[in-house]
């Protein structure tokens, strides 16, 4: 391994100038030009590389941020990493990815992450009782971390959110522009803070145009053959929907599949929308009519927020939160239509 000595000793140099140009400190000293390039040359020509946990060591700060992860398989975890790694490398720094699973608490995982020393952490999602877990072992060391995803306001950290209200209205205004009145809502559990605040998006786009919302149309389940199953109910009741929003793509697909067994066409019998715009929703048959999340954006926005907090000298999102709000947008596709 090519080391600052060999370089010093090849440009016939002093070490303490070839580590000050290395480590960009140049002009602290008055290098000059000339000796400068004199050293970058040589270094390239000897293959030298950085050693980066050295510089971390020297500097009092790592060069990596910690991404906390249980399933890059579901692209809601896999494609706002994507912004991070995106953000992280343009900055340079390295991401670090932190395999998280169902029989280590949040607790424990905080602790292997403290030990690691990031300069920063990133999670999607953080629930009411891990929040003042990583409160207590993410701050207690210097060490900021940010959120992106649906989630309540906090009293600090930083945080990034899609619109999710706004998003669910535009859904529901799309419908009753298309004449639609007699309209279902259906979504997963309603305790994660994404289906909440879509059901708060959509109802209160329903209360703006004074359309009553009838209880018959709601089906909130987790998305399992039992959710599938009471949509089937209700496509076959009398008087049925002439339409149905779901608060994520996987329960849209799941409507379309139970109207088909109920006998009805999407959209001619049916029009569907949904919430996310995964991949598959493009591919679908008929394509999905849905909510696109700026997934990316939100981990490349996140990262961006939480380096930018690493680089301070007061850490401000120890004291109050940072936060943003990304907009979303309806994509309107071939799943819906006029009543």
């Amino acid at each position: 391994m090519v080391t600052m000595r060999d370089i010093a000793r090849e440009a016939g140099l002093s070490r303490t100038t070839v580590s000050l140009v290395l480590n960009g400190l140049e002009g602290t000293v008055g290098i000059q030009g000339s000796t400068k390039a004199k050293v970058l040359a040589v270094a390239e020509e000897l293959g030298y590389r950085p050693n980066e946990l050295a510089r971390s060591m020297i500097k009092g700060r790592s060069n990596f941020i910690a991404c906390v992860v249980s399933d890059l398989a579901m692209e809601y975890e896999s494609r706002p990493l994507a912004g991070v790694v995106g953000e992280a490398e343009r900055q340079g720094f390295f991401v670090k990815l932190v395999f998280t699973s169902s029989r280590e608490d949040f607790a424990g995982a905080a602790r292997r992450i403290v030990g690691q020393r990031p300069a920063g952490v990133f999670l999607l999602g953080l629930n009411d009782p891990e929040f003042p877990v990583a409160v207590q072992e993410f701050h207690r060391h210097g060490i900021p971390f940010a959120t992106a995803g649906a989630s309540p306001a906090r009293p600090v950290g930083i945080r990034v959110c899609p619109d999710n209200v706004d998003g669910a209205a535009q859904a529901a205004e799309h419908l009753l522009g298309l004449g639609h009145r007699d309209i279902a809502f259906a979504s997963g559990d309603l305790v994660t803070a994404y289906a909440i605040q879509r059901r708060q998006g959509f109802m209160d786009a329903l209360l703006r145009r004074q359309v009553d919302f009838q209880g018959r149309n709601a089906v909130c389940n987790s998305y399992t053959d039992r959710f599938e199953m009471e949509l089937e109910r209700l496509f076959a009741s009398s008087p049925r929907p002439s339409a149905i929003f779901c608060a994520g793509d996987p329960g849209a697909m799941q409507a379309a599949r139970a109207a088909r067994k109920a006998g009805l066409r999407v959209p001619e019998d049916l029009s569907v929308v949904g919430y996310a715009d995964l991949w598959a929703a493009a591919y679908y048959d008929p394509p999905l009519t849905t909510v696109a999340e700026p997934f990316e954006e939100l981990g490349r926005v996140a990262c961006a927020m939480l380096l930018e907090e690493v680089g301070r000298e007061r850490r401000v999102s120890f004291s109050e939160e940072l936060f943003r709000q990304l907009p979303v947008k309806l994509v309107v596709r071939k799943s819906t239509a006029r009543f």
